[in-house]
């Protein structure tokens, strides 16, 4: 089973994925790192075949 995969994007244009074993971790603290420091919107989604080469 693989790894959860999650593409977050930010009202600003920022976007960040994330691959890990940790990644419902790391997708919430990018979202809360966000929210407090001003986005007013703020979109997270699971996606499949995440290349980390990219």
């Amino acid at each position: 089973m693989s790894d959860p995969q999650y593409e977050i994007r930010v009202d600003d244009d920022r976007s960040w994925t994330t691959n890990s074993e940790f990644a419902e971790y790391d997708a919430t603290h990018f979202v809360a790192g966000a929210l407090l420091g001003g986005a007013e919107h703020v979109t997270i989604r699971q996606v499949e075949g995440f290349d980390d080469d990219e």
